[in-house]
């Protein structure tokens, strides 16, 4: 399977790591001075938010320049081999998926089905719930468990089938689709909020990662853009996730899935870590960059 070289990704991956957690604080520091609470936009005249966003405009374009590396063949490179920090935290993924489905059916049966209100007839307010939010956080409820089946499945069979392995993977996808779409339609966030922009921009990271990945478990990857993908992942789950869990400690932010949202972000962020130090640990041989001798899609 071709990949970059092991000095490459652990270059890159200490990279991501550390340009996240300096913008994070950054993003912090500005936050805490700059943003009005709960109604999350920055107050006006404030320029330290446009180049906060500079920066990470151009952290996620250095991040992209791995597409630029040459590619070497490195049969141990396989990702559906997992590793122990591996099957932990894909684990972890499918126990959060399903902790944050359930209590989302809890608090939902507790406020009498408030958020499915315009699919039951019933008169609601637009700040609790409108037609496209009570749609994508019903598609999300169902799409949940076979998300978390795929990374359970990932935990506990390793180098399973791929035909499994790509129907399970496709609903991981997809409830990260939704999970934007529910973000991009919540009410209680302007829409112009740089808060929910950059939550956004996560969460489309994730997508991408994901499939992605998908595409390398079933043998059809695009090297270049996994990595790319997942650096940015990384990059934008540190950023936000560690600034956000801050803020919301400090009062600052008010995150309608509170610790467990968090939590669950850790956990895919953790896992998208452990993909990366498993191929940074696999043996790569001494050879120059290799031609794709079975025709497959090597960008």
């Amino acid at each position: 399977m071709q990949t970059f070289s092991r000095k490459q990704i652990s270059l890159y991956t200490a990279l991501t790591v550390v340009l996240a957690l300096l913008l994070a604080v950054f993003r912090i520091a500005v936050s805490v001075s700059s943003l009005e609470p709960f109604v999350e936009l920055y107050r006006q005249g404030v320029i330290a938010d446009d180049i906060l966003h500079v920066l990470i405009a151009l952290c996620a374009l250095i991040l992209c320049s791995c597409m630029l590396l040459p590619l070497s063949d490195n049969p141990a490179s396989d990702i559906r081999q997992t590793s122990q920090l591996t099957v932990f935290s894909a684990t972890f993924c499918g126990f959060m998926i399903l902790a944050y489905d359930l209590i989302f059916i809890y608090d939902a049966y507790t406020s009498d089905w408030a958020v499915f209100a315009p699919l039951l007839g019933r008169l609601q307010s637009e700040w609790v719930s409108t037609p496209a939010n009570a749609v994508f956080a019903l598609l999300m409820m169902i799409a949940a468990v076979p998300a978390a089946i795929y990374f359970l499945k990932v935990a506990s069979a390793g180098a399973a089938d791929k035909p499994s392995f790509s129907v399970f993977s496709s609903f991981a996808v997809l409830w990260f689709v939704l999970f934007v779409l529910n973000t991009y339609y919540d009410n209680t966030v302007a829409l112009n909020s740089p808060v929910k922009v950059l939550r956004i921009f996560m969460i489309l990271s994730f997508i991408m990662y994901a499939a992605h990945e998908g595409r390398r478990i079933l043998d059809i990857a695009l090297p270049r853009w996994y990595f790319a993908f997942a650096y940015l992942a990384l990059f934008f789950g540190i950023l936000v996730t560690v600034s956000d869990a801050v803020l919301y400690v400090k009062g600052i932010l008010s995150l309608s899935d509170g610790w467990l949202g968090l939590a669950m972000h850790f956990a895919y962020i953790l896992y998208i870590l452990s993909r990366l130090l498993y191929l940074a640990a696999s043996r790569t041989p001494k050879t120059a960059r290799l031609s794709n001798p079975h025709g497959t899609p090597t960008v």
